[in-house]
């Protein structure tokens, strides 16, 4: 009875109750009109009223902030030896879970028959307003608002000056926070804004700033980015790098721009050579700008006169210094190393084709093989490609390249999957022509992506010899390399046999591989100290037991085994510190010698613990740490569906997603310090993903670093920010971070060391 008055008081007060802005009020009154009967809206059903549908919506989003709000505050339980937080903790009520011993989820009623009458005694309650409920920790909603756009209600009958002049309508909610802010009152409660559509311009920009700036104190200071005044909510998040905008690629050029030589050029020569420059690229990336149909392409004689760029540059060797270089590298082979090296030659020799294994520990030098095998073919003025299941291994290879990016191997592969290579294409020229492939650490690849070649070179070469469709490869010679003890391909979520199963030793292809076996450790052989080399041997020694399976008596691959002492972090107070101090000795001293970070780095098998070396390490660097916020939003494929709401999918949402292989939304950074490159961006100049860098400069659009390995070490570079999209479908949307593509690499996980 209660609540039906109470609708009906607000259903005849509709008419006499009305809201706008304390901004057109002021208006209003400066153009001297007292009437505001006819300005504003009315106000119909207040958020406030009990069982509304805007209060119900705003209790659920409420309750949404407490489950986000689960914060780890050190306490865990373990269970089957995996540590459990308030993470992994389901939102429940303790007293009706320790009261019927049961989960009770309490549920939203949206049935009439589902409702039941209550009793006299909770009847009495609500008429007095006593609390029927309480939460905690509290949730405060903070209603903002652009600079006097605060709401101010009103009865139609209401004289504007009257109203303007309560002495509660020039303040509100929002702003008095911002002046509680001055002196900062701290307070336990979780915090909440509203949520704002796109459309609403200004107020949107707000919105997005409000989780980003701290405690601010007006509005001024809301808009202002590393001391400046922005002249707008909107361009405040452009300079905070919150919004995608193609001016940040002229901006980024230009901060990029180093001092020229003196070159005169006039506008249409410095077009046409920047498109040739881009046009060079584009090629050694199996692409060109004739792809792109509204891109202008330079002027022919400024593009090389071959039929096939890519073959071109696989034969741009210097011959003699090839052979000189060779003469050096065969010497030096081992006996195993010479048995495989003239094996393989005489089949390219005498084009027998053939698939082979070469099988060897870390140590064994393989791509020390690779190496002398490469110049020795390239000195016949002959074709090899060099290539590598990552991109970390396919630096170490003179014109490597990852196999998916040489090969176009599709991300998801099925059994069925082919490359994406046309018959006709130039690419596919440059397979008919390569007389062998040369394929590093092939054990990290899935079994697929062998198979998808395969199929791929068999349907290139039919042309060649129809004979070739029952071939290997269609005939080609592959040279397949690695070690199946140490980290092989990752296959998430599946069972230990689908993972054996995704070898390529459970390929069809396995059977037709011929296997060498390297044994010698060439680390031993270098060096003159014999403490040192009776140091590694024993380490070499205990780790291919571990891979052996020797260590722990009889097992199945699962066993207990005793690591040495000398191994182990003995300080249990702070082990992080203590491994630090072993790998990076006198960091604070030596972080600008050129070889320190190539020399060292931390191992860890988990993403967690990487995190958490790399934010200690930052922590103790010198330097002012520089702060890079990424743009983030939701694919236009996500809008094909109209029950889709974009809505739910605020950039505070996005931006809080962690997803593997994309950086954070939050990348802290400081000059010195070494980052590993987490896309492919220019393989032939060694920026693949997995290459570390260490950084020069912090600018605004471009990250200066120079490259710390491979053989395009020391080379200077400027890395733009890039807009990424996560590739694993564990998202049930798809998003866009437009960020630096670079991690801290301090330390990294074992799995993208290799």
């Amino acid at each position: 009875m209660i609540e039906s008055e109470r609708l009906f008081f607000i259903h005849n007060q509709k008419k006499v109750h009305r809201c706008e802005s304390y901004e057109n009020l002021r208006n209003q009154q400066a153009l001297g009109s007292t009437d505001i009967s006819n300005i504003g809206q009315h106000v119909i059903l207040p958020s406030s009223f009990t069982g509304g549908a805007r209060f119900m919506m705003q209790n659920y989003l409420d309750a949404m902030s407490l489950c986000k709000w689960r914060r780890n505050d050190g306490h865990f339980v373990g269970k089957s030896g995996v540590q459990l937080d308030n993470k992994n903790v389901a939102p429940y009520n303790k007293y009706l879970l320790k009261r019927y011993q049961a989960h009770i989820n309490v549920q939203w009623c949206n049935q009439g028959s589902s409702i039941k009458y209550i009793s006299a005694c909770e009847e009495s309650w609500w008429i007095f307003k006593y609390d029927v409920n309480y939460r905690h920790p509290v949730v405060i909603r903070l209603p903002f608002h652009l600079p006097d756009q605060q709401q101010v209600v009103y009865e139609a009958d209401d004289d504007i000056k009257d109203v303007l002049d309560r002495p509660s309508i020039s303040s509100s909610m929002f702003t008095s926070w911002m002046t509680c802010n001055k002196p900062r009152e701290l307070g336990y409660a979780i915090g909440r804004i509203h949520s704002v559509s796109p459309k609403f311009g200004e107020a949107y920009f707000l919105r997005i700033l409000l989780n980003k700036v701290k405690g601010p104190k007006s509005f001024e200071e809301i808009h202002t980015v590393n001391g400046e005044l922005c002249s707008s909510f909107k361009d405040a998040c452009y300079n905070l790098g919150l919004l995608d905008d193609n001016k940040e690629f002229i901006d980024a050029i230009k901060e990029a721009n180093l001092p020229g030589s003196g070159l005169s050029l006039n506008e249409d020569q410095l077009k046409n050579l920047t498109l040739y420059e881009i046009e060079k690229i584009l090629l050694g990336n199996n692409s060109s700008l004739k792809h792109y149909g509204r891109m202008p392409y330079p002027d022919v004689d400024s593009v090389s006169s071959s039929n096939n760029r890519l073959i071109t540059v696989e034969l741009d060797y210097d011959i003699p210094n090839l052979k000189n270089e060779f003469d050096q590298l065969f010497v030096a082979l081992t006996n195993e190393q010479r048995d495989i090296f003239l094996d393989i030659m005489d089949a390219v020799k005498h084009n027998k084709g053939g698939v082979f294994f070469v099988y060897g520990y870390g140590g064994t030098c393989k791509t020390f093989l690779w190496k002398t095998i490469s110049v020795a073919i390239r000195a016949q003025s002959q074709i090899v490609l060099n290539v590598a299941s990552s991109g970390i291994a396919s630096l170490l290879l003179t014109g490597g390249r990852t196999t998916h990016s040489r090969f176009i191997i599709p991300i998801n592969l099925t059994e069925d999957s082919f490359c994406r290579i046309n018959p006709k294409s130039d690419l596919a020229s440059l397979e008919r022509k390569t007389p062998l492939i040369i394929w590093d650490e092939a054990p990290m690849a899935h079994k697929h992506a062998f198979e998808a070649l395969d199929r791929t070179l068999k349907d290139i070469l039919k042309c060649v010899n129809p004979t070739n469709l029952i071939i290997p490869f269609g005939g080609k010679m592959i040279v397949f390399g690695g070690d199946f003890r140490q980290i092989l391909h990752v296959v998430p979520g599946d069972s230990r046999q689908n993972i054996v199963n995704a070898y390529l030793s459970s390929s069809y292809l396995w059977q037709q591989c011929k296997v060498y076996i390297l044994t010698k450790n060439m680390r031993l052989t270098v060096g003159s100290d014999p403490y040192a080399i009776e140091k590694i041997r024993d380490f070499s020694t205990w780790l291919l037991d571990i891979g052996e399976g020797n260590l722990g008596g009889p097992n199945d691959g699962e066993a207990i085994i005793d690591i040495p002492r000398d191994f182990l972090i003995t300080n249990p107070h702070d082990p992080i510190i203590s491994l630090i101090s072993f790998v990076y000795p006198y960091i604070l001293e030596n972080f600008n010698i050129a070889d320190y970070f190539q020399e060292r780095a931390i191992l860890a098998p988990k993403n967690e613990v990487v995190q958490e070396i790399n934010d200690c390490l930052l922590s103790l660097f010198p330097g002012v740490q520089k702060e890079y916020l990424s743009s983030d939003s939701l694919c236009q494929s996500e809008f094909v569906h109209d029950e889709f709401d974009a809505n739910l999918y605020s950039p505070d949402v996005l931006n809080g997603l962690k997803v593997l292989g994309l950086p954070n939304h939050m990348l802290i950074l400081k000059v010195g310090v070494p980052v590993m490159l987490l896309r492919n961006i220019d393989q032939k100049n060694g920026l693949c993903n997995g290459t570390r860098l260490q950084v020069k400069s912090l600018g605004k659009c471009v990250i200066e670093a120079v490259i710390l390995f491979g053989s395009n070490i020391r080379n200077q570079t400027f890395i733009p920010r890039m807009s990424l999209t996560p590739s694993e479908d564990k998202t049930l949307f798809k998003f866009q971070r437009r960020q630096f593509p670079l991690a801290v690499c301090f330390a990294m996980t074992i799995n993208k060391s290799q």
